[in-house]
C-alpha cells in the first residue's frame, strides 16, 4: 500500500514538474510503511505494558511526520516551483471568475512573487 502510494505521488509530482524523479516521494512512504509496522510489532512485544500517553505519543508523531515531511517529501515540489505554478494558475483562474477572459498563467503577474 505504501509502495503504490510512493509511486503514485512520484508519477503526479512527474505530471506537475516535468522533472525526472528521485525517488523521495518513494523513500517517504516506505520510511512510513516501515516504521508503522515496527510499531505493531514492537507494540505487539509489549503487551500493552509500555503504553505512552496520548498526547506524548501524538506529538512524537507529529514531530515524526514533519520531520520526514520536510526531509523528503517537500524538496521535490520546492525544486519543481510548484508552489509558485499553483499560485500563478489560481490568479489565472481569478482573472477569469472577475474579468472573463482567459489568459495563460504565466501572463499573470503579482507584486509578491
Amino acid at each position: 500500500m505504501f509502495l503504490v502510494s510512493g509511486l503514485t505521488h512520484e508519477l503526479i509530482f512527474y505530471n506537475i514538474g516535468r522533472m525526472r524523479p528521485s525517488g523521495e516521494m518513494i523513500g517517504f512512504f516506505l520510511l512510513h510503511g516501515v516504521s508503522l509496522s515496527i510499531e505493531i510489532v514492537v507494540k505487539k512485544m509489549c503487551e500493552g505494558r509500555l503504553r505512552l500517553p496520548r498526547i506524548v505519543s501524538g506529538v512524537l508523531t507529529l514531530g515524526y511526520v514533519i520531520y520526514t515531511s520536510f526531509w523528503l517529501f517537500f524538496p521535490p515540489f520546492m525544486r519543481a516551483k510548484s508552489d509558485l505554478r499553483s499560485i500563478r494558475e489560481s490568479l489565472a483562474f481569478m482573472e477569469f471568475v472577475r474579468n472573463r477572459r482567459l489568459v495563460e498563467p504565466s501572463e499573470v503577474s503579482c507584486p509578491f512573487l
